[in-house]
């Protein structure tokens, strides 16, 4: 589940980033991307819209949808469970654990990587 929170992009951030020609102030666009519709100076027929219905979805309910677990259910007990904080700095972290009784160690919040190995008997060619 963390490693799935970690994709999730924020709120209101663009998804898809133009760069070099197609960025939206490069000085070359205007010869690249073929103008709007309304820039044409051609009268197009705007189609008929539908009302966009949307529909709230709770992220505990698509998480169950998607891997069939509810993430509010206690693995242990099976009670239901809520949202205590949001982890996003060190300090968060530090109070948080400060509440619960638990010692704050950043050597256990933070794995270290393995040294890099070389093997003697490897061919590469």
């Amino acid at each position: 589940m963390e490693r799935l929170a970690a994709l999730v992009p924020h709120p209101h951030c663009n998804l898809v980033v133009y760069h070099g020609v197609l960025a939206p102030r490069h000085r070359w666009r205007s010869h690249v991307v073929p103008p709007r519709e309304e820039e044409s100076g051609e009268e197009v027929a705007e189609p008929a819209r539908r009302p966009r219905r949307s529909v709230w979805i709770p992220w505990s309910v698509l998480i169950f949808r998607t891997f069939g677990v509810s993430p509010l259910s206690c693995p242990w007990c099976q009670t239901t469970m809520g949202v205590r904080a949001i982890v996003r700095s060190w300090e968060t972290s530090k109070k948080l654990l400060a509440v619960l009784g638990r010692p704050w160690q950043p050597d256990l919040l933070v794995p270290r990587p393995a040294p890099a190995r070389w093997e003697e008997d490897t061919d590469f060619w």
